[in-house]
């Protein structure tokens, strides 16, 4: 017996992984987008349950959605803080932290650069 290819989940997926790697380049854009995908995905849901059609839209929406939101978030919690502002100005700051990992070496910065250890630091105060 042969088992054909089922491909109703691709084009949700595609779509899924191109809106998360858009959100990454552009991120005051996907948080402008998430919420007009937001209405799109109640829209489609209200049509699917008027008319009963739209559910192969509605599941690329919903997909999209999720990573959008998971995408968008993240970034948010990554900046919050002021840490990365800093970090970008490169301003000296006193911090009080706990290390959170072993040191770990990586490669330099530009060929023939010195190597670099990096180690995750908890900050609790700056």
């Amino acid at each position: 017996m042969t088992v054909g290819l089922d491909l109703r989940l691709v084009a949700a997926a595609f779509l899924a992984w191109l809106a998360a790697f858009v959100a990454i380049a552009h991120p005051l854009a996907a948080r402008t987008s998430l919420g007009g995908l937001l209405v799109g995905v109640a829209l489609t849901g209200g049509t699917l349950v008027v008319f009963r059609r739209g559910a192969r839209l509605l599941l690329v929406l919903v997909a999209t959605a999720l990573v959008l939101t998971s995408v968008v978030l993240h970034q948010a919690r990554s900046g919050h803080g002021g840490i990365a502002d800093l970090a970008e100005r490169q301003v000296s700051v006193t911090a009080t932290g706990v290390v959170s990992s072993d040191p770990r070496a990586t490669t330099a910065l530009r060929p023939g650069g010195p190597p670099r250890v990096v180690v995750e630091v908890t900050v609790s105060r700056l």
